[in-house]
């Protein structure tokens, strides 16, 4: 019997014999001339076309196989691949509409006609030069994503298409078409277009296409095919996330991505033993489709979609595959991953879903600490922020809800300050739902500045964080958090002001304390003027308070405890961007009773301390 070397001298030899004699494939790679493509007909086909169909499909096998056996032996591209392509494009084309499409043709020449349309994308993506030839011919990414969009009924009809690639040729090749490993500069932009134009111009047909594929992944059998069909969807959510956000990431978070990405990120996880480099793969994407989702400032319910598709655990099961040095990476992410979930904490929304979670984690003790290493690390941080959140969302829930002082979206109005109460109840723009006046008069007034950024809004109104009752529901959670920091932590916020040489209770209301909840945990700091400023990642449009006003943050504060006292402002950076809450906010905290005799001590205290640390220096 022929020895495993003695095969592959072989079929080395045999390539190599084909790639010599070129002259003998002229007459062959002939018939895909353009000038030999059936002319249209209302009757059906007649022989000469079926003919010509047929000799066609022979020479596109021919120079399908003479690229791949360059391919073979590792060799450069057969120049007669690029130098037929705009002959098979025009063929491809033909083959579409009249095959797959019509169906002019007998079942088994639809079956090659779709097989070598699919094999030949595999192909031309082998080389940089023919692929991008490809990518940027008008109508075939469109074409390409016409076929994706029916995979399931081709597999069923054409038997060739259904054993190519796993059953998912059409997935796989426009994943190819999109992974930025292979994809030439420039090309994604066309790549997008020709995506949409497949789906006739909508991006919610793309969308819904591909989590119906990730959730058919999900309930793959074979373990090798689960991981397969995650991993394909998974680096196309990667890509329509990262090059179209404004419209694609919306489409998708509208149908769950985030809860369908961590439901196959959890499920690779539980069907896969360490060590597994696929599991490495589904970590990388994962983290990049998250940390995309964090920066596009699309508010809070992707956290809560991903929390409620077990995200937490799958991040503490994969300490078991982060062994390995290759791992590391994972491990980083998994840990910047931690710190940008924990900013959510501040939303009731969030916790709520987090509750059952984190019940469940600590019932099944999933979590290792003498594997994960910075990853047990970074849950325990996360865990202890979390049932200290929970523990206020509780006393938070066990009270009525109290009335959320609001400001008059006219910035010229004379009572901006005082709405909400009995007496002046507030008014909701009707067209954003997130902006209030106090009357009809500062409503109409503040129409024309006020127009631009409602329309960006209701742009945005059909998206998963649009409710403006649940909106509203967390800003009052996050305005009773911010109480509740400011009573708890008073000692830091003191020790703060003595730092910066504050030696009386009056000098006290000339300062600003700022809560950063962009940092976690929150960060408390100290400063004369407004402690942030809106983000430069933001639009101005887009930014509720701009640099003007931040200069006089005591002309722009609320109102939360009205009593008699002396008070200060708090200025807090709101964790969750964009146009789910302002970006800054400041508000009027009145000192407790004891607020003098807890300074006084401390000063006493201070004072002291560097008495006896300059007589020991």
């Amino acid at each position: 019997m022929p020895t495993r070397t003695y095969r592959i001298h072989k079929k080395t030899t045999n390539v190599r014999a084909t790639l010599k004699p070129k002259q003998g494939y002229e007459h062959i790679l002939s018939d895909l001339s353009p000038d030999k493509i059936p002319p249209h007909r209302s009757d059906p086909p007649r022989p000469e076309d079926k003919s010509a169909l047929n000799r066609a499909l022979t020479a596109m096998n021919t120079l399908r196989q003479l690229g791949e056996s360059c391919a073979i032996v590792k060799n450069p591209m057969d120049s007669r691949v690029l130098a037929n392509w705009n002959g098979v494009w025009e063929w491809i084309k033909y083959f579409e509409k009249h095959c797959i499409v019509q169906h002019e043709y007998p079942i088994a020449i639809e079956d090659m006609a779709a097989a070598e349309i699919t094999l030949f994308g595999f192909l031309v993506i082998l080389d940089e030069e023919t692929k991008q030839a490809a990518i940027t011919t008008p109508g075939y990414i469109a074409l390409i994503t016409r076929l994706w969009l029916h995979e399931e009924e081709y597999c069923l009809k054409y038997a060739r298409i259904k054993s190519a690639r796993g059953g998912s040729p059409f997935s796989l090749l426009l994943s190819k078409m999109m992974n930025t490993e292979f994809t030439i500069g420039g090309s994604d932009d066309i790549v997008v277009a020709g995506i949409v134009e497949g789906a006739n111009g909508s991006v919610d047909i793309v969308a819904a296409h591909t989590m119906k594929k990730l959730h058919a992944a999900l309930d793959a059998t074979p373990t090798a095919n689960l991981v397969q069909g995650c991993n394909i969807l998974l680096l196309i959510i990667s890509f329509y996330s990262h090059w179209h956000q404004d419209s694609f990431f919306w489409a998708l978070m509208r149908e769950g991505v985030a809860g369908g990405v961590t439901k196959a990120f959890y499920s690779c996880i539980n069907r896969l033993e360490p060590p597994s480099r696929e599991v490495e793969s589904t970590m990388r994407m994962c983290y990049s489709i998250f940390s995309i989702m964090h920066l596009t400032q699309i508010g809070p319910s992707w956290v809560a979609q991903a929390f409620d598709g077990k995200l937490i655990q799958s991040m503490l099961l994969t300490g078991a595959f982060v062994k390995e040095q290759s791992a590391v990476e994972c491990v980083e992410r998994a840990v910047k991953l931690f710190n940008r979930l924990g900013q959510y904490l501040a939303c009731r929304t969030v916790l709520r879903v987090f509750k059952q979670q984190l019940r469940d984690i600590l019932d099944a003790d999933i979590a290792n600490p003498t594997v994960a290493g910075p990853l047990w690390e970074s849950w325990l941080l996360f865990r202890d922020e979390a049932q200290e959140r929970l523990a206020v969302l509780k006393v938070y829930d066990a009270q009525k809800n109290p009335k959320m002082t609001k400001i008059c979206g006219f910035q010229h109005c004379p009572h901006r300050y005082f709405i909400g109460t009995d007496e002046n109840k507030a008014m909701r723009c009707t067209g954003c739902f997130t902006v209030y006046y106090c009357s009809k008069d500062c409503q109409r007034n503040a129409w024309s500045a006020h127009r631009f950024l409602c329309t960006k809004l209701r742009e945005k109104s059909s998206g998963p964080d649009s409710n403006p009752v649940t909106a509203e529901a967390d800003h009052r959670f996050f305005q009773f958090l911010n109480q509740h920091y400011f009573e708890t932590r008073l000692d830091e916020i003191i020790d703060l002001l003595i730092s910066w040489k504050v030696i009386k209770i009056p000098q006290v209301s000339n300062f600003i304390v700022g809560f950063d909840y962009q940092a976690f945990p929150m960060k408390i700091s100290i400063g004369k003027t407004a402690q942030f400023t809106p983000s430069q990642k933001i639009s101005p449009q887009m930014t509720w308070f701009d640099n003007k006003n931040l200069e006089n943050d005591a002309k722009i504060v609320r109102e939360v405890k009205a009593s008699k006292g002396g008070k200060i402002t708090v200025q807090t950076r709101s964790p969750v961007l964009g146009a789910y809450w302002h970006e800054n906010e400041s508000f009027a905290f009145t000192f407790p009773p004891d607020f003098s005799e807890r300074f006084c001590q401390k000063l006493e205290a201070n004072s002291k301390g560097e008495e006896v640390l300059q007589d020991t220096t």
